[in-house]
């Protein structure tokens, strides 16, 4: 298997007449074409063309889109996750600790549903005003997201404690950056429509941890006196085993596993070379890969697939890798 950045200069490719045999955009043709399947034995999450968070069936293609503008991301596919946070978007729920907080009137939420995004709203005392959830992360590398949207706190964080070490990250919901991090790497802030942001950091506890969403009056400082009235907006909390961040898994009385999506080459393709044309949902990097044969695409995992083209077999190697290197289809 051959994966060259597309940043990479390409030459000049000469394909004989014939060569390619099938060629697909999933940007502008979001239905799968009749040579390909995928298969997943769980619902997964995704954005439709108007950036609402929607729920695909089980073994449907996901054609997700970008969750502030709606543009096109391809065909997401991902491995298998667990969010491991019980009742993930039921913040009102015994589950999770109302710490120096209670809930408000909520608003419509990410999902389009009206009242699913819920107000936390810091009590009058000084502390810790945030929603949390006891022993939700392991020991280990784990990835903590959350959904949320400024109100009269623009300050959110999403943090993990293991009884030893709080690992936390702020985010500024007016400006949509970073603010500040401890004990936490690969802070991410995504904005989404209606003035939402997905907050995320990667943390490793060293022995079972809480996992927490909550508002600050400054970055880098977690408690303060609240006022009895101000708060922010939460829709949801994700925490999962990993090094980054994947696709929303929704949970209720237990921890809830998205199975993984798998791609498979009809009869008469799946012994031919495919390049397919994938952006990382950890890095956001675009690039090319050669699979020879092409049932190798039975390997992608954690990317949207953006285009494929299935070639002849035959078709010389370096005029497949000048393709790969970002020659014309």
């Amino acid at each position: 298997m051959l994966g060259i950045d597309l940043s990479l200069t390409s030459a000049a490719v000469a394909l004989s007449p014939g060569a390619r045999l099938a060629f697909w955009d999933a940007l502008t043709a979001p239905t799968l074409p009749l040579w390909l399947t995928l298969t997943r034995a769980t619902t997964g999450s995704y954005f439709d063309a108007s950036a609402v968070m929607q729920s695909a069936a089980i073994n449907a293609a996901r054609f997700d889109h970008d969750p502030l503008t709606g543009a096109a991301r391809g065909l997401l596919v991902e491995s298998s996750r667990a969010n491991s946070a019980k009742y993930s978007q039921t913040f009102l729920n015994g589950a999770w600790t109302k710490d120096h907080s209670s809930i408000g009137v909520g608003l419509t939420g990410p999902d389009g549903v009206a009242g699913s995004a819920v107000k936390l709203i810091e009590d009058a005392t000084t502390g810790n005003h945030q929603f949390y959830q006891l022993s939700v992360l392991a020991a280990g590398t784990c990835a903590l997201k959350a959904i949320v949207k400024a109100a009269e706190r623009t300050i959110a964080y999403v943090s993990a404690y293991d009884g030893t070490l709080t690992r936390i990250a702020y985010f500024d919901l007016a400006t949509g950056l970073i603010a500040a991090t401890s004990n936490a790497t690969s802070p991410k802030i995504t904005p989404m429509a209606q003035g939402f942001f997905e907050i995320s950091a990667i943390v490793a506890p060293t022995a079972a941890a809480s996992a927490s969403v909550g508002a600050a009056a400054v970055s880098g400082t977690q408690g303060y006196a609240g006022n009895g009235s101000s708060g922010l907006y939460a829709f949801a909390l994700q925490a999962e085993a990993g090094g980054y961040p994947t696709s929303y898994i929704p949970t209720t009385s237990a921890a809830a596993t998205r199975a993984a999506d798998a791609l498979s080459l009809a009869a008469g393709y799946s012994g031919n070379p495919i390049i397919v044309e994938t952006q990382s949902e950890a890095t956001g990097a675009i690039s090319r890969t050669l699979h020879n044969p092409g049932s190798g695409i039975s390997a992608l995992a954690d990317v949207w697939l953006r285009k494929a083209a299935v070639y002849r077999i035959g078709t010389p190697t370096s005029v497949l890798n000048a393709i790969v290197a970002g020659g014309a289809w």
